[in-house]
């Protein structure tokens, strides 16, 4: 905008209408920041509910394509073994270890908000 007017259409322009809205846009989000963090500081985040382990247990089945009745293939030969579990962590080539972090965190907070 400095290129398109003269300094002082600049300035009365900045200072006019792009200043006043920009504070307002601000205090909005201020507003917007502590409405939502209002509930992380008025709770207890860790939940002791029995039904937020099997929820997770029930994502990463879901993440995962294993089911209950051990139909999938790709994980029976090495479910015996549990000296293979980092191995199959890593054996997938989509599968890095950011990927398998970012993926828990995922489930786990899905998980908590629908026990919570």
């Amino acid at each position: 905008m400095r290129h398109l007017t003269d300094p002082n259409t600049f300035n009365a322009l900045l200072f006019e209408l792009i200043e006043p809205t920009m504070e307002e846009r601000k205090h909005d989000l201020e507003i917007k920041l502590q409405e939502l963090l209002t509930a992380s500081y008025s709770c207890h985040p860790v939940t002791y509910d029995p039904n937020f382990v099997k929820e997770i247990k029930r994502l990463r089945s879901n993440r995962y394509g294993r089911n209950d009745s051990n139909d999938s293939p790709k994980y029976n030969s090495r479910r015996k073994n549990p000296e293979n579990v980092g191995e199959e962590l890593l054996s997938d080539d989509e599968e890095s270890p950011h990927n398998f972090a970012v993926a828990e965190i995922l489930d786990r907070m899905e998980a908590y908000y629908k026990v919570l």
